[in-house]
C-alpha cells in the first residue's frame, strides 16, 4: 500500500511539472527603493522589512517630532495657521493662503500675486510650516510695486523690500478735541462746555456762516499709510433735522516744506443731523488719500463748516475728530 501511494504521489508531481496543470511559484524578495522612488512591485514579490520601515518613517508616529514625516508636517501646518490656510492640491507647498488677503502663490514659479493692500502685509507666517519656498519671491498685483521677500533655506522670510515689513503695521491715530483746537482771529466757532450728567467740551460751528478751527499732530518716522480714515462726531441743540456741510483741508509738512502753504488736499462732506431731538450724537467717517500724508512730518488739519450751504438752523457742536492710519 505504501509503495502504491508513493508511486501515485510521484506520478502526480511529475505530471504537473510536465503538463503544467499545477503551478508552483517561489517567493521572491524584490528589494525596496521607496520612498525616493516607487517600487512598482509585481505579483510574487515579498514586501521586505525595509519597505515597511520606510512607510512608517514617511508617515510618522502620532504627534511625531520628525520634521520629514507627514504627521509632523500636517500637524505643524494646522497648528501654525488653523483656518487661515486654504487647502491646496500640492500640500505642503500651498498655492493659496490668506495672510495676503486672497494672494496666491504660483506652484511652479513661487510668484505671489493678487496682493490687495498697498504695502502687502507680509509676515513671518510665510514660513509655510518650515517648508522652503524659494530664495527670493517677487510680489505683484494690487497696489504693490517692485515688492519682494527673501527666504532662508527653511522657507522663513528674512528680508523685505521697501514698502514691506516683517510685522503687521501698527495703527496710529491723531486725536483732535475742542480743548486743543487752534482758533483763527476771525470766523471761528464758539468754544463751550455743557452737560448736566456728564460735562463735555465742544466747538459750536454756527449756521449761515463759514467758521474754521485748526489742529496739528506729529506723524512719526516709519509710519505706514495703507488706509487713512477721518472720523468726526458732533451734536446739536437743534430739534429739527438738517444738513451740515463740512470742509476739510490738510497739509503734511516734512522737512524742507513751507509750513503755512495753501492746502491742496481737501474734501467736503455733507452730513444729515439724524434726529429731531437735541443732543443726539452724529458720527461721520470718510477715507482720505494716503498719498497726501508723509511720515516724519507735522500734520495740519482744518475743519470748516460752510453754514451758508447747509440747512441745520442751529450750531453743529463738534465733540471730537480723529485721523486713523492703518
Amino acid at each position: 500500500m505504501k509503495k502504491i501511494l508513493a508511486f501515485t504521489s510521484f506520478a502526480f508531481v511529475a505530471g504537473a511539472l510536465i503538463f503544467g496543470s499545477v503551478s508552483i511559484v517561489a517567493a521572491t524578495n524584490c528589494g525596496s527603493v521607496f520612498p525616493t522612488t516607487l517600487n512598482n512591485y509585481v505579483a510574487g514579490c515579498v514586501l521586505p522589512s525595509a519597505e515597511i520601515n520606510a512607510l512608517e518613517a514617511k508617515l510618522g508616529i502620532t504627534q511625531s517630532n520628525v520634521t520629514s514625516s507627514l504627521d509632523y508636517q500636517v500637524n505643524h501646518l494646522m497648528t501654525s495657521y488653523g483656518s487661515e490656510v486654504v487647502a491646496s492640491s500640492s500640500l505642503p507647498w500651498l498655492s493659496t493662503f490668506s495672510p495676503f488677503n486672497s494672494a496666491t502663490v504660483n506652484a511652479s514659479t513661487s510668484a505671489i500675486t493678487n496682493v490687495s493692500s498697498t504695502n502687502a502685509d507680509v509676515t513671518t507666517r510665510l514660513t509655510l510650516g518650515g517648508v522652503a519656498v524659494s530664495t527670493s519671491t517677487a510680489i505683484a498685483g494690487g497696489n504693490c510695486t517692485n515688492c519682494s521677500v527673501t527666504f532662508n533655506g527653511n522657507g522663513e522670510a528674512t528680508a523685505f523690500s521697501s514698502g514691506l515689513s516683517a510685522n503687521t503695521d501698527t495703527p496710529y491715530q491723531c486725536q483732535f478735541n475742542p480743548s486743543n483746537a487752534v482758533l483763527p482771529n476771525t470766523s471761528f466757532p464758539n468754544s463751550g462746555r455743557t452737560g448736566s450728567n456728564f460735562t463735555y467740551n465742544y466747538l459750536g460751528f454756527p449756521p449761515s456762516t463759514t467758521t474754521s478751527a485748526f489742529w496739528d499732530c506729529n506723524l512719526p518716522t516709519g509710519l505706514k499709510f495703507n488706509t487713512t480714515t477721518l472720523d468726526i462726531a458732533y451734536t446739536s441743540t437743534s430739534t429739527a433735522t438738517g444738513t451740515v456741510k463740512l470742509y476739510f483741508g490738510w497739509n503734511s509738512n516734512a522737512s524742507g516744506t513751507v509750513i503755512d502753504a495753501t492746502s491742496t488736499n481737501t474734501t467736503t462732506i455733507t452730513s444729515v443731523y439724524p434726529s429731531s431731538t437735541a443732543g443726539v450724537v452724529a458720527e461721520i467717517s470718510t477715507n482720505l488719500s494716503s498719498t497726501t500724508f508723509q511720515a516724519a512730518s507735522q500734520l495740519f488739519l482744518m475743519i470748516q463748516r460752510q453754514g451758508a450751504s447747509d440747512t441745520l438752523a442751529k450750531d453743529a457742536q463738534l465733540l471730537w475728530a480723529a485721523l486713523r492710519f492703518f
